[in-house]
């Protein structure tokens, strides 16, 4: 059975909150401490009037890619983290609406397509010509991390971008490549 026919079964048949808790955030298994080395970043954009981001399919395709990609990382010595950005303008919508989208390790909410988070991953002039704005939308980035007296962060380096749900399940069936 094709990988998205079986999320979309599994979704219709157990619902998206059986999904929603299967991730869990690095805070939760590290006690909060922050660590030096590489890290792969999964960007979730999404919006409360979005009628894909709701879609059972859509959001079973987005814990599968959580978990996917972490134990990549986990299998590479790597960290992993996630990132809920919801582009809606009233910020308790915003809230509740990635609360439905399962855990992440943190989240950005407001300001619509001017939010931070939008303009640093969404509206970067890399391949901005091409790029299409639109949600729901999933941005993979590795970047290097190194605390001390300091925590620096090097410029993220992008590896993978899905516009859509049949962007996401593809990619997915394909087994979440990253190059």
């Amino acid at each position: 059975m094709p990988l998205r026919a079986f999320l979309t079964a599994l979704a219709l048949f157990m619902g998206t909150p059986a999904f929603a808790q299967e991730y869990r955030p690095a805070y939760e298994e590290t006690n909060g401490a922050l660590g030096s080395g590489s890290e792969i970043v999964l960007v979730y954009f999404g919006m409360t009037s979005c009628g894909p981001c709701h879609s059972p399919v859509f959001k079973t395709a987005l814990e599968e890619a959580k978990l996917a990609l972490k134990a990549r990382a986990d299998k590479e010595g790597r960290s992993f983290a996630t990132i809920g950005v919801a582009l809606d303008w009233d910020v308790a919508k915003g809230v509740a609406f990635l609360q439905e989208a399962g855990a992440f390790d943190e989240i950005a909410v407001g300001r619509n397509w001017e939010n931070g988070a939008a303009l640093t991953h969404l509206w970067r002039s890399e391949g901005l010509e091409t790029r299409p704005a639109a949600v729901p939308a999933v941005v993979v980035f590795e970047r290097e991390v190194s605390v001390g007296a300091s925590i620096v962060a090097s410029d993220p380096v992008y590896l993978f971008e899905a516009m859509g749900v049949s962007a996401l399940t593809d990619w997915l069936e394909a087994g979440a490549p990253l190059d």
